[in-house]
């Protein structure tokens, strides 16, 4: 029976940070995408981290789950619901995670080795390991503008170049923990374990050499011409997104963003070692996704739990030794969070759970026996007063703001991929 190995980030775009990030930031994710079909146009149904979890978890959209804010938990409209893990565990798998799975504050959580809004239901063991995010030796750089709120380093463009080593960061023990349970794996029983890394979520910390690795790097900040129809007031306010950072600020943060994920990829590295030197890389399935994307400065807006494509947008990588003709394939299908149970379960050849799926098997464009498994994806946010749904294909993306305020924006990607011109209201 084949293991699952998983690795989850927080706040990771799907581009990988920007267009064009060099490869030597990347060179662990890289090396598992040449064994592995990587989907460019994966995206969650909720850019912001607990409903996004639960939709990678249970293969439901927000409405259906209950969690469509941070505020929500798991179970608590669907007492009952089934996660992946829970269900592994049900067929036999021993299953265990390590750092954030669900939804847990980044850093408070990290100091308080707090549970988070974990589920129990999924794990035979989890581990929260410590990180010195809050007491690394050196200060932090803020970019953010402080007299637009008042929220912590976890809600502020903040970066630190850390002079304590890898070892004392958090994402350094998530991925100790995980080679110590692979390596103590003796095969009697499937396992599964989960790698929950917190990078690159702010306030981006790594060890100083990351940062100084990515000095000479070239940071190209796009052009963004004006918006034909403005980002309404009310989806500015929210998250303090709002910040016009001056373009070093900007770039010095996307910098420090890269550095942190540079970091959390040499993670990824050691574990992947681990798992060829244990023998079992040829018997086990690897995911790697992350919650939500993230704005860096894109539309003017910072943060998570926007509507446009660097907020909704993740990686999606899924590898299985048993499928060669899957091994570095770049697939443009539309796929979500909600498809990754349904597809691990027909992988693992398991019995039907019984789970009235909204996502859908990845397999047969694993197998590229069709090419396209849905033709919209869906999108929504909500902030209480402020409401926002999308509707994506490969061509338009239309959004529909209710709420505070009413109104409608339809971009063109093809003619417009940035999502700039709004059809809807543009001047001809």
């Amino acid at each position: 029976m084949m293991n699952v190995l998983l690795f989850t980030f927080d706040d990771l775009r799907g581009d990988f940070g920007m267009a064009g990030v060099p490869d030597r930031v990347l060179p662990n994710i890289r090396r598992l995408q040449k064994r592995a079909t990587t989907f460019t146009e994966a995206h969650t149904p909720c850019a912001i981290c607990s409903p996004g979890r639960a939709c990678l978890f249970t293969g439901l959209m927000p409405d259906t789950h209950g969690v469509t804010t941070l505020k929500q938990k798991l179970r608590g409209k669907l007492p009952g619901v089934l996660t992946w893990p829970q269900y592994l565990r049900q067929q036999g798998w021993h299953t265990m995670r390590a750092g954030k799975l669900y939804h847990k504050g980044v850093p408070d959580c990290l100091v308080a080795l707090g549970d988070g809004d974990d589920d129990p239901h999924s794990w035979d063991v989890k581990i929260n390991p410590p990180g010195y995010e809050l007491h690394s030796n050196g200060s932090y750089h803020n970019a953010t503008p402080w007299d637009t709120h008042t929220a912590g380093t976890g809600g502020a463009i903040a970066w630190l170049k850390a002079e304590k080593g890898d070892e004392k960061q958090h994402d350094w023990r998530v991925a100790t923990h995980v080679i110590e349970a692979i390596r103590a794996h003796q095969g009697s029983q499937p396992a599964m374990w989960a790698a929950g890394f917190i990078r690159p979520h702010v306030p981006l910390v790594a060890p100083r050499e990351y940062f100084e690795a990515l000095e000479d790097l070239e940071i190209t900040i796009p052009e963004e011409p004006d918006l034909t129809t403005p980002v309404p007031e009310q989806v500015k306010d929210q998250w303090c997104g709002h910040w016009e950072l001056p373009p070093e600020e900007r770039r010095e943060a996307i910098r420090a963003y890269l550095a942190t994920l540079m970091y959390a990829d040499a993670q990824v590295g050691r574990i992947l070692d681990a798992l060829e030197e244990s023998g079992q890389a040829a018997n086990t399935v690897i995911v790697l996704t992350a919650d939500h994307g993230f704005q860096l400065g894109e539309h003017g807006l910072w943060f998570k739990n926007f509507l446009y494509r660097e907020s909704t947008h993740i990686p999606l990588i899924v590898a299985d030794p048993r499928l060669p003709e899957s091994h570095g394939v770049h697939c443009p299908a539309l796929v979500d969070q909600t498809d990754v149970f349904p597809t691990l379960v027909d992988l693992l050849d398991l019995p039907d759970p019984g789970v009235a799926f909204e996502g859908h098997s990845l397999v047969p464009l694993l197998t590229s026996s069709q090419s396209e498994v849905r033709e919209a994806l869906h999108a929504q946010v909500d902030w209480g007063e402020q409401q926002g749904r999308a509707v994506r294909t490969h061509d338009h993306l239309r959004v529909s703001w209710t709420g505070t305020v009413q109104q409608e924006q339809w971009f063109d990607l093809q003619q417009d991929p940035g999502e700039h011109i709004d059809l809807l209201h543009h001047a001809t």
